[in-house]
């Protein structure tokens, strides 16, 4: 499989964020949406994404936040079972709703250079949602 075209955060969407959130934004983290997730901030990422009066750019950084934050969920929480958390649930149903803008994001978190064993925990969700709605226009 090839690889969509590289998409990252802009600098705008994460200072709306960061704003918007009261997260940390210096201009010299590396990976800001990665360093600054939560998992105890995910009902807060989701509200957010509910908001009709973000944009495209906002929603795409917002879920490379909140992916990570359901990643660290899967070790933090004490049963955690991604296939029964409806926060979970409702965010897959988002991004198969929004596949094309979070191409590269469902590419990048599927894990395809590694085995399902030696990838996130969300890789085996992400294969499935690039499988079903974007292998065919690859």
């Amino acid at each position: 499989m090839i690889a969509p075209p590289f998409r990252f955060p802009t600098n705008s969407a994460i200072e709306f964020i960061a704003i918007r959130l009261g997260l940390r934004n210096d201009p010299h983290m590396q990976d800001w949406a990665i360093e600054v997730a939560e998992a105890s901030d995910i009902p807060r990422y989701l509200a957010l994404f509910q908001d009709a009066g973000i944009n495209e750019e906002v929603r795409f950084a917002l879920a490379e936040m909140t992916i990570q934050a359901f990643e660290d969920w899967t070790y933090e929480a004490r049963n955690p079972d991604l296939n029964s958390n409806p926060e979970w649930a409702w965010f897959l149903s988002y991004l198969a709703e929004n596949a094309k803008v979070h191409e590269w994001q469902i590419w990048y978190w599927a894990g395809w250079d590694n085995s399902l064993d030696d990838t996130w925990q969300v890789a085996p969700y992400m294969r499935r949602l690039y499988q079903g709605y974007l292998a065919a226009s690859a």
